[in-house]
């Protein structure tokens, strides 16, 4: 809260928290499920702190987040507050929502910011609006009148002196042990805690001459900025809010495709971007698909190398969309939410994916060199490298067994990872043993057909057995 809150406000602010709780407990029980063990709440002048303790994830019955989104929509908004912040998790937590802007000018970032929180403040579920540019104290602007500068002063100098009034003017400093004792000229307590002071000042002008500050300058009062953020030398802020719904996604694709394009002409000289939770999850895939991308081109080179083929690395890699799909049909199994650490878990599997088609592919390149036919290679390398890519793959999966189906909230978090590279794995051994088969054989027709009808003046046509 502001430090001009009284105690009463802030107690008040207090009982409201305390309704919010109330009513969590009270959806909990009817619920017939359990979720607080018990409640502490700390008030430090105009700080309120809130800790709520919850019974183990066991025996919880409600998700964490769901629990956090209903206190939030219990508790509603509290206008006159400073800051509010929900932390269900020991880590940074970003918000739901959340816009950053940049421009050169405060006040065009100022009505950028309050024509984009009018609008969300109309939807429903979303709370707890607040932006960077909230906190700072009521400022004093001066501008001077038309005419005041034909009396030798400026914006600087006027400046100047109104600073000196009020911080002091240094006029004498007395050597003393220890260190100087400086000594300053100003008003006094009482007289530099009102504004009605500066009706009274005069401006010393360059002749000598004093002339009272009202008659040379305009003064005007605006909402101050308690800290000016700043990157790439354009001036940021962001604005944050939290959303209580079920449908999040569609909320922010209307919010981009019908509000953000009539916000950008009202607002041109304001650049837009996105600061929540959603853009880092973004960032993250995108620079992870970057460099799998990368890793796979390396790894083609390297196959393409090693088999002297341009096509039968992309047999060895044919699997790994499969592993994706394994991936997504984990997830709707087990109902889990497609995370970063899913990417990762999809990454895994691919590893495991590729080692199998390797195994394979060498097989019958083997048999291929012994004399045997393509599909009577392709046969017997399926049966001696069945209990290999068999095994590998279910050693994989029972391996993650017990965490796929841990309930402890420190296991919680890697439940994505472990789904994905359990179903990749076990989607992509079975087109492993299935469908790069005959993905070898279709490739080795391909290949005789190319010789056949393009190739057969250059290259005549070999009989293969």
């Amino acid at each position: 809260m502001p430090e001009n809150t009284t105690h009463e406000r802030t107690m008040q602010v207090l009982q409201q928290i305390n309704e919010g709780q109330r009513q969590l407990e009270q959806y909990v029980t009817e619920q017939n499920m359990q979720l607080v063990e018990h409640i502490y709440n700390q008030v430090w002048g105009t700080r309120i702190i809130s800790e709520i303790k919850l019974v183990p994830a066991e025996i919880r019955g409600i998700e964490i987040e769901e629990a956090s989104d209903r206190l939030q929509a219990y508790i509603s908004d509290i206008p006159d507050a400073e800051d509010i912040e929900f932390k269900s998790t020991l880590n940074v937590q970003e918000p739901k929502i959340g816009f950053v802007m940049r421009s050169a000018n405060t006040e065009s970032l100022r009505a950028a910011l309050n024509d984009l929180k009018t609008h969300l403040a109309k939807y429903q579920g979303v709370n707890l609006i607040r932006d960077s540019m909230d906190k700072g104290s009521t400022e004093l602007v001066f501008n001077l009148k038309p005419g005041a500068d034909t009396l030798g002063v400026n914006l600087r100098e006027v400046s100047k002196q109104v600073k000196q009034a009020y911080f002091g003017q240094e006029v004498q400093r007395i050597a003393k042990p220890g260190g100087d004792v400086r000594v300053k000229v100003r008003y006094s307590k009482q007289e530099r805690e009102s504004i009605d002071t500066l009706a009274r000042l005069n401006i010393r002008t360059k002749d000598g001459r004093e002339i009272p500050l009202m008659s040379i300058v305009d003064i005007e009062e605006r909402p101050g900025v308690q800290r000016i953020y700043r990157r790439d030398g354009a001036k940021i802020a962001s604005l944050h809010a939290e959303y209580a719904g079920d449908d999040q996604y569609s909320l922010m694709q209307e919010i981009h495709h019908e509000f953000i394009p009539q916000w950008k002409k009202r607002h041109p000289e304001v650049q837009f971007g996105r600061g929540d939770r959603g853009s880092d999850e973004e960032s993250f895939i995108a620079t992870v698909l970057r460099l799998e991308g990368l890793a796979l081109l390396v790894s083609y080179m390297l196959m393409a190398i090693a088999f002297r083929s341009y096509m039968q690395p992309f047999l060895i890699l044919s699997a790994i969309p499969f592993a994706f799909l394994g991936a997504v049909t984990g997830h709707l199994l087990h109902g889990a939410t497609f995370t970063m650490f899913s990417m990762l878990g999809i990454l895994a599997a691919a590893g495991v994916v590729i080692n199998d088609n390797l195994v394979l592919v060498d097989a019958i390149n083997r048999l291929r060199e012994k004399g045997l036919s393509a599909f009577e290679a392709v046969i017997a390398a399926g049966k001696l490298r069945f209990r290999t890519i068999v095994l590998t793959s279910l050693t994989t999966l029972i391996g993650l067994l017990p965490m796929l189906w841990a309930q402890s909230i420190q296991a919680k978090f890697l439940v994505p990872m472990v789904v994905s590279l359990a179903y990749g794995v076990l989607f992509a051994t079975i087109i492993t043993l299935l469908f790069v088969p005959c993905l070898y054989l279709a490739s080795f027709d391909v290949k005789k057909l190319w010789q056949r009808f393009y190739l057969s003046e250059y290259y005549p046509l070999r009989n293969h057995q």
